[in-house]
């Protein structure tokens, strides 16, 4: 069991720490300090929008109620060297009126809910490692995730509640993402017994996907036809096919082609046909 701790722990922390790194540029030298520097913390979340980098426009808004926002990797980045456990009223506060910060928000608070996986398997002992090699791997790991240390379930609500709220105002990568931030929050005990909020859920799943699609971009397309293909959510292959003949327009690529070939078959090519004018008006 000891040698299956380790493995899992190597795979886990090599995860997490690919999250952290593509994430973006390093911050910025003397922005925020250290980890454990609470007063320029509490400045990054209570910066005032001309202080932090504004997210770029990408179009018109599905509902006409503004423009799609991109994610700020530089926020990102900043979060990543913040004690989140000291700090978390103060970066709430902040995400409450700052969409984009919302959703910079839900990714460090998702690396700290992978940190407290990592910690539930630190509890098991494994058969073939020596004592000093357990605690060298449990050094570095508290270590890495020393923002995290005191963040009971990772802010699970709260993480749902702002990947929602970064969504709704109009953050691409929130709508495009929404699934997997908020599938974490239903994997609780509370949420399993309760269908509504599972409804709720896959409603917003579809509802999010669409609004990314009319972004254009290929990212937004592409998950609107994950979610209409999925039995789960939209379970809607007509309309798959439309967003999948979208995206291979946009993209082209030979694997895009392959599956709308394949999708074709599936529905036939009446269906299909239809489709795929409906697809050519909607990039119009």
């Amino acid at each position: 069991m000891r040698l299956l701790w380790i493995a899992s722990s190597v795979v886990v922390l090599a995860i997490a720490a690919f999250l952290f790194i593509s994430r973006g540029e390093p911050s910025q030298p003397g922005l925020h300090g250290d980890v454990t520097n609470g007063a320029n913390a509490l400045a990054l979340a209570a910066a005032p929008p001309e202080q932090v980098a504004r997210p770029a426009s990408l179009g018109a808004h599905v509902d006409g109620t503004g423009s799609y926002l991109k994610a700020d990797a530089r926020l990102e980045s900043q979060l990543a060297a913040v004690n989140l456990a000291e700090n978390i009223d103060a970066l709430l506060l902040r995400a409450d009126s700052d969409p984009v910060f919302a959703y910079a928000l839900v990714g460090a608070l998702q690396n700290c809910s992978v940190a407290s996986f990592a910690d539930d398997l630190a509890l098991e002992h494994v058969q073939g490692v020596s004592e000093e090699d357990a605690n060298r791997l449990a050094m570095e790991h508290n270590e890495h995730f020393k923002q995290c240390q005191g963040l009971s379930g990772a802010y699970a609500k709260e993480r749902f509640d702002l990947v929602e709220q970064a969504a709704s105002q109009g953050v691409l990568d929130a709508q495009i993402n929404y699934r997997l931030y908020a599938a974490d929050f239903l994997r609780t005990e509370e949420i399993m017994t309760d269908p509504k909020q599972f409804e709720d859920y896959k409603s917003n799943a579809i509802k999010f996907a669409e609004r990314a699609a009319r972004s254009k971009t290929p990212e937004g397309v592409y998950s609107a036809y994950d979610v209409m293909s999925n039995e789960r959510f939209g379970n809607d292959p007509v309309k798959a096919h439309l967003y999948l003949s979208a995206y291979e327009a946009l993209t082209g690529s030979a694997s895009s082609q392959r599956l709308l070939e394949k999708s074709r078959q599936a529905i036939g090519l009446e269906a299909a046909s239809q489709a795929e004018e409906q697809a050519r008006r909607f990039l119009n």
